[in-house]
């Protein structure tokens, strides 16, 4: 059903409106896209709208379960230009079996992380097709019962039997029924 939104935002809150817009323009180097006076902005990161709203009086701001997660190629030197920016982080770079990860809160107490990935990921596209199937259940009956895959063969590749006797696919052939091949089985 939301996989055909038109996108997804972020919220968080501010206790002091005008630190937090200064925080993520002058500080995150954010672009503010949005602003309505004191009480709401929209911030562009990559692939993501980032909303700052005023908590006023009643509402408990930062130190929650959410956090913006600002990926990034490399983490050691945005770390080190935001702390020359003033912003302190919790700990040192920590190594994760995903990537590296760098704790920091924004201006209101927010926690935020830059993340540095190590894995490579497949296109959202591809992933959600139903018939998708990971490596393992592509690999061929060989290589699920302890088979070695020849070398230089891709394990999504599975291997065609050949010569005298092979199996071939059953259907209409599309050569029109023609082998192709001479007296001796050479193409």
């Amino acid at each position: 059903m939301l996989a055909k939104s038109r996108g997804a935002l972020v919220a968080i809150q501010a206790r002091d409106f005008e630190r937090a817009v200064t925080f993520y323009t002058a500080v995150l180097g954010l672009e503010m896209t949005f602003r309505h006076e004191n009480f709401w902005a929209e911030f562009r990161a990559s692939g993501l709208t980032l909303g700052i709203s005023s908590a006023g009086d009643a509402t408990v701001v930062g130190g929650g379960s959410t956090t913006v997660c600002f990926e990034v190629p490399a983490i050691e030197s945005v770390v080190e230009g935001l702390r020359s920016r003033g912003v302190s982080f919790v700990g040192s770079i920590v190594e994760k079996f995903h990537g590296r990860e760098a704790y920091f809160t924004d201006s209101e107490g927010n926690p935020l992380m830059l993340h540095q990935s190590s894995m490579t990921t497949v296109p959202a596209a591809k992933s959600a097709r139903p018939d998708a199937r990971p490596a393992a259940a592509k690999r061929s009956a060989g290589e699920r019962s302890g088979g070695k895959r020849p070398s230089g063969m891709r394990a999504k590749t599975a291997a065609r039997p050949s010569g005298k006797g092979a199996a071939r696919k059953s259907g209409p052939r599309r050569d029109g029924g023609k082998s192709g091949r001479g007296k001796k089985g050479k193409r």
